[in-house]
């Protein structure tokens, strides 16, 4: 037996949602009380918030992330390398988060795409009436935020703050998105000035052609029309990728009111062609998906759209009824659905032309993931696909493989789907368990502040801790509604890979603990400070890895400590505090 120990500085990074107003003008002092309980974690679908992900078969230490690599199979040759894997890479049990195509937690690293945050408005957004538009539609159309100075925009000493919140010069909302890659042979960023020009870092250099970033239309009201958009991405070694195009090539998200949908956003450009300087290509193909919506707002389309419910609790009150804590005292609470539809994409072939094939095959899931009687005849609540096959064709040599993937659904009555097996044609498989799968909760407002499960309240009341607001403007937690619970932490994490070998590896967990946190006080004129404050935070960090070979183990634990192994001091730093109270003015 071997064993290994880890010392490190561990600091989380935690990401929570707040619906928050930072300022509004009027004479009356107020506050407002809000709290978005993360039924959507991120506008991005699961398998392409995974294209942001790297990594291989070991740990991150920086946030105590497993990130197991399990590879299917690697198309090689003179132009290119084309790597096909099983990925998991899973923070913790969200009750609200989705399975992707491969089950809770994993993904498929096979498809390519260019993903981003948008900043305000989307930059290619053209909107009416009295909302501002992106400002790429500024610079497309030579308004004055193509001239503004980046000192002025900086220094807010040009444009204007109008009642949406968003700052705008000339009408376009100034700050840019930002886009990511992540392709065979490039990962990198980059985002547009306001000037037009592109900015970009990477693996290697490239530039991005925005001839045909098309402009995106919406007035507010009904309207699933999405342009043709499509990016192309040079290296400096010749490569050419080519991103996007019409709908079935991209992932877009909608605003669902009333029944129908609303603002369309385009989230994810997914690959369809990599040219390499020689001339050969490699050919990424879709599913082919019915954009067509009937009048009485049902898609004609049956898989490709995501259904996903926000709960908003919103609470206002004038700032005597929050002074000492009493803010349950006055004010008017209520909480908000706020409901959106994500068109997702399946990747079908990749092909490389004159050689071969590589298909993805796929199975309509058994259960809706929303089954909520408010939300089960939605029709855009719908049984999504999950990947069934991976079959390989060599045209050369008439090579054949496949590739088969089986599943479970674990949870008891409100289960999730779990990746259970992989494995090639006449091989033995790769086996896959998890901990904790016995009884799992609804998508439910039973998380923490962090959006983790905390077996807590399970209405759908959107949770507000109980607070003492003080009146120089600090804000302490003193309830516990929304406080991790430890003994969740493991709940849904892989447990054990079984490998075609018969060897394994069991992965054990522990939870978050910090012994300092980042958090604004009126000491600080509410600017961001470290402070020595101890505790716990949602989801689970790597405590140790066994690896098997059929005789031996190889045992690796990691300590999350100052100064191990005489101090006990968590080595954890909580980047995040949050906080639910927001001063505003208002008439």
């Amino acid at each position: 037996m071997v064993k290994q120990y880890i010392k490190l500085i561990l600091a989380l990074i935690l990401y929570t949602q707040f619906i928050g107003i930072s300022k509004l003008f009027g004479q009356v002092n107020s506050f407002i009380q809000s709290q978005d309980y993360l039924y959507s974690t991120s506008l991005l679908t699961p398998q392409s918030y995974s294209f942001l992900k790297q990594g291989g078969h070991s740990m991150n230490l920086f946030n105590g992330q497993v990130m197991a690599s399990i590879p299917i199979y690697t198309y090689k040759d003179k132009d290119f390398t084309i790597p096909i894997s099983l990925f998991y890479n899973y923070s913790g049990f969200m009750p609200n988060q989705r399975e992707g195509i491969v089950g809770l937690g994993w993904s498929l690293n096979a498809g390519a795409a260019v993903t981003r945050v948008v900043n305000g408005a989307p930059d290619e957004l053209y909107i009416a009436p009295n909302r501002p538009n992106g400002q790429f539609y500024g610079i497309k159309n030579n308004l004055a935020i193509k001239s503004a100075s980046k000192t002025d925009i900086f220094n807010l000493s040009v444009g204007t703050f109008p009642e949406n919140l968003f700052w705008n010069i000339g009408g376009c909302e100034a700050e840019p998105d930002l886009f990511s890659i992540n392709v065979p042979g490039l990962s990198g960023r980059f985002y547009i000035e306001n000037n037009g020009e592109v900015r970009t870092i990477g693996n290697k250099p490239f530039k991005v052609d925005l001839s045909e970033f098309a402009i995106q239309y919406t007035s507010g009201s009904s309207n699933s029309n999405v342009n043709s958009s499509s990016f192309v991405i040079t290296t400096d070694d010749g490569f050419k990728y080519y991103f996007g195009g019409g709908i079935s090539k991209l992932d877009v998200v909608y605003a669902l009111i009333s029944g129908e949908v609303h603002d369309p956003m385009i989230t994810t450009w997914h690959l369809t062609k990599i040219v390499a300087p020689s001339g050969q290509v490699v050919n990424y193909k879709y599913k082919s998906f019915i954009s067509y919506i009937q009048a009485d707002s049902n898609p004609w389309d049956e898989n490709h759209y995501l259904f996903s419910v926000n709960h908003v609790r919103v609470i206002y009150a004038d700032e005597y009824a929050f002074y000492g804590g009493a803010f349950s005292s006055g004010g008017v609470s209520g909480v908000v659905d706020i409901i959106s539809v994500t068109k997702t994409t399946y990747l079908e072939e990749i092909e490389i032309v004159d050689k071969g094939s590589i298909y993805f095959s796929y199975v309509e899931n058994e259960n809706l993931f929303y089954n909520d009687i408010r939300y089960v005849n939605q029709p855009f609540n719908q049984k999504t696909l999950r990947l069934d096959k991976i079959e390989l064709i060599d045209k050369a040599i008439q090579f054949k493989k496949e590739f088969a993937f089986s599943y479970q659904y674990l949870g008891g009555s409100e289960s999730r789907l779990f990746l259970a097996s992989f494995q090639a044609a006449g091989e033995n498989p790769y086996v896959f368990s998890y901990y904790n799968t016995s009884i799992l909760p609804v998508p439910t407002a039973a998380v923490d502040h962090w959006g983790y499960w905390n077996a807590g309240v399970t209405n759908y009341g959107a949770e507000v801790p109980t607070s003492s607001f003080n009146t120089n403007g600090d804000v302490v937690i003193t309830g516990n509604e929304r406080a991790t619970d430890t003994t969740k932490c493991k709940t849904a994490m892989l447990e054990k890979i079984i490998y075609p070998t018969k060897g394994n590896t069991t992965f054990d967990y522990e939870p978050h603990s910090y012994s300092q946190r980042l958090e604004r006080r009126n000491e600080n004129n509410f600017l961001t400070e470290l402070y020595n404050e101890s505790g716990y935070v949602g989801g689970a960090r790597i405590s140790k890895v066994i690896d098997f070979d059929g005789l031996n183990s190889y045992i690796r634990e990691i300590k999350y400590t100052q100064g191990y192994p005489s101090v006990a001091n968590s080595s954890g730093i909580l980047l995040q505090w949050p906080r639910y109270f927001f001063s505003l003015l208002s008439d």
